[in-house]
């Protein structure tokens, strides 16, 4: 049911044009749009979607698109205020980042993400200058919920594509490598990719985004990152850990981004991704869900990665970590693990209950507000003994004070329906065609070496050569990220310079 008359933007040539709408085809429900083709259009090119704004129906002021329930259709904005139906993808430019603020990420804001997280002795990297201007890209795309039974949403992400060196030509078609950077745990709604270069209280934890971006991009990879669903822009709930969605996700982002590359006269000859981790995780579910679609990874790579999701959840409450031996203890904020993933099971796998179930009453209704973001960034408190939103009493850190009591008994725990669903999400229980290279640190507070080696070492026993893991000496959780990064560009560099048959790991 429409109100107003939306049109859908396409190009002809180099010209922009607007079929505009003309009612219902026939008694059917599809909307009939269309152009009169002019006499100047005739000897101008082939007709084409338009490249630069997406495939989508652009509505004006006053103008709707509602389903005959009364749905309204999903919708998403420019930052000028214009408003789109989301058919495929809306690129929405945002702007070229200079050589010269690219390198500021990599020097000048580096210290202020390091600081209060390094471990004595461990050594910050230094790290490469970028090398190319970097052209970013927002991007709306319409992807499926699959624990919905294929629900439609507009998901978002960032796309960063290297503008051309002088020796590269203007006009020339760019064969260039892509990274696909999958985000970890952030604290608030809009500190993700889509947002991590624009200014706001979100801007200093969307770090990790930047960093990828001015590391691979500013030397010539093209790189795409996904919010997830509910994050940024996204209107669903959070599906943090949610293992389809986000597969779903990452892949519709993916696919996506071809279009945009492919208009901006770039052709990705490699394929690679890498993730820190929450996004170590979703790494591994990610490429798991390529290699079903068979679609050519050349390498893959993580930080701090969860991937065995039972041994994760497990070590924190059977086996904390307390410090008094001289190591690390296990970091304050890491029961925003189980809140953001108690009530995500619950939502997209329709489980009423699971979170109230799982967490003691006193406490339920402030993790409630953290995994909604019910608060602002200066009401979040995380120290140690105490995590607490909006003035809220103090809730526990130790994660075994925050439970009801019967998850604490392990026969129980291991056949929680909680503990059931996360399993599932695991992303180390197939048979890897792809390398993989892990990072995980000797201090790393958020996921043990026993955790975050596992894959490696159960892989060894049936799918041996595939994962190789890599110790970060003296690494916390964010040491062993920003090691990491530096590492995996000169590794996924040697892929790509390696022509021959052999696999990446014998770079």
């Amino acid at each position: 049911m429409v109100k107003g008359r939306p049109t859908i933007p396409f190009s002809i040539g180099n010209g922009t044009r607007q079929l505009r709408y003309q009612g219902r085809l026939g008694r059917g429900k599809s909307l009939l749009f269309t152009y009169r083709v002019q006499p100047e259009d005739i000897n101008s090119g082939a007709v084409s979607l338009a490249t630069v704004l997406g495939e989508v129906i652009a509505l004006p002021p006053s103008v709707s698109i509602r389903s005959p329930q009364g749905i309204d259709a999903t919708t998403a904005k420019f930052a000028d205020g214009r408003t789109f139906v989301v058919l495929g993808a809306l690129y929405e430019p945002l702007g070229t980042v200079s050589k010269v603020a690219l390198n500021e990420v990599l020097t000048s804001e580096l210290p202020k993400f390091a600081k209060g997280t390094v471990w004595p002795g461990y050594v910050i990297p230094t790290y490469t200058p970028a090398t190319h201007d970097v052209k970013l890209f927002k991007v709306a795309y319409r992807s499926v919920i699959p624990e919905r039974s294929n629900q439609s949403t507009t998901a978002y992400g960032l796309v960063a594509i290297p503008l051309p060196n002088t020796n590269e030509g203007p006009g020339m078609i760019a064969y260039r490598p892509l990274v696909s950077y999958q985000h970890g745990t952030v604290m608030q709604k809009h500190e993700v990719p889509s947002y991590a270069f624009t200014p706001g209280p979100h801007y200093d934890n969307a770090y990790e985004t930047r960093l990828n971006v001015a590391q691979f991009a500013g030397q010539g990879y093209s790189v795409i990152a996904a919010d997830y669903f509910g994050m940024g822009d996204s209107k669903e709930p959070e599906a943090y850990s949610v293992k389809r969605s986000e597969q779903q996700a990452c892949l519709d982002l993916y696919r996506s981004s071809l279009g945009l590359l492919k208009a901006q006269q770039v052709v990705v000859s490699d394929l690679f991704l890498a993730g820190w981790s929450q996004g170590g995780l979703v790494t591994m579910a990610f490429l798991e869900k390529l290699e079903a679609e068979q679609i050519k990874v050349r390498a893959a790579s993580t930080a701090s990665a969860p991937a065995s999701t039972l041994a994760a959840l497990s070590a924190l409450v059977y086996n904390p970590r307390d410090g008094k031996d001289g190591n690390t203890a296990d970091a304050a904020w890491i029961n925003i693990v189980f809140i953001l993933s108690a009530f995500s099971q619950e939502n997209y796998l329709t489980i009423p209950g699971l979170a109230r179930d799982f967490f003691k009453p006193e406490y339920y209704e402030t993790y409630l507000n953290i995994y909604e973001r019910n608060y602002n960034i200066d009401t979040l408190i995380i120290r140690p003994g105490c995590i607490s939103v909006g003035g809220s009493p103090c809730t526990p850190t130790d994660a075994r004070e925050i439970f009801q009591s019967k998850y604490l008994q392990k026969s129980f725990f291991s056949d929680a329906e909680y503990v059931k669903v996360m399993t599932e999400a695991n992303g180390d229980e197939w048979v890897f065609s792809t390398q993989i290279k892990m990072f995980y640190g000797q201090q790393d507070e958020a996921f043990s070496k026993g955790v975050t080696t596992l894959p490696a070492t159960s892989q060894a026993i049936f799918n041996p050569g595939y994962i190789q893991s890599i110790e970060v000496a003296k690494g916390t959780h964010r040491g062993t990220f920003l090691s990491s990064v530096q590492a995996q560009k000169e590794w996924f560099d040697a892929c790509v310079r390696d022509t021959s048959s052999m696999g990446c790991l014998a770079q």
